[in-house]
């Protein structure tokens, strides 16, 4: 029943997000793409980074430059790397809003993200191990950001950090730093 009522959810969010008329002249689009590090914490301690990358696309609501609200739809790879050499890593579909505050070339950026488990692989070594359902982690996730950036001509350079607010799996939650570029068409 969850998963159906979450898959509506994240039709309507799309939906609602690219229906917004492409007469902004200010460069209402983009997309984004760089590199993450993730990791899991339970608040005091926390396992090793796992890096990988982020892509996705971006839409400006509003015609505001000092503050106007971005969501899109992105893909990135999450997960952590544990002591016994094993390595979980989750593939998300992200539903982000954000708001976003621009002074000259300085922009700084606030937001919460929904993010939709697709695939998860737990590796242990060099061998990967299919985990039954009870054991894979959770389906979904919220994080609220925080970051900054800078433009330059038809691109942002920004780097965010997020905070998982739903446990992922056994009292374990994502941290992860993204650092890359948005280009604005």
């Amino acid at each position: 029943m969850i998963k159906p009522l979450f898959t509506l959810v994240f039709c309507l969010f799309v939906l609602s997000a690219f229906a917004q008329k492409d007469d902004d002249k200010h460069r209402p689009n983009g997309i984004r793409i760089g590199y993450q590090n993730s990791l899991y914490s339970d608040g005091d301690n926390t396992s090793d980074a796992l890096s990988r990358g982020y892509f996705g696309f971006m839409r400006k609501i509003g015609k505001r430059d000092l503050f106007h609200l971005e969501t899109g739809l992105e893909y990135m790879m999450a997960g952590a790397k544990f002591e016994n050499d094993a390595q979980v890593q989750l593939h998300y579909i992200t539903l982000p809003l954000q708001g976003v505050v621009k002074i000259g070339p300085f922009v700084g950026l606030a937001g919460i993200n929904g993010n939709f488990r697709i695939g998860e692989n737990y590796k242990v070594g060099d061998q990967e191990i299919e985990r039954n359902d009870d054991n894979k982690s959770n389906g979904f996730d919220v994080a609220v950001d925080a970051g900054l950036g800078f433009n330059i001509l038809f691109m942002t350079i920004e780097a965010r950090y997020y905070w998982g607010l739903i446990e992922v799996e056994n009292d374990l939650y994502n941290r992860y730093v993204q650092a890359g570029l948005k280009f604005h068409f």
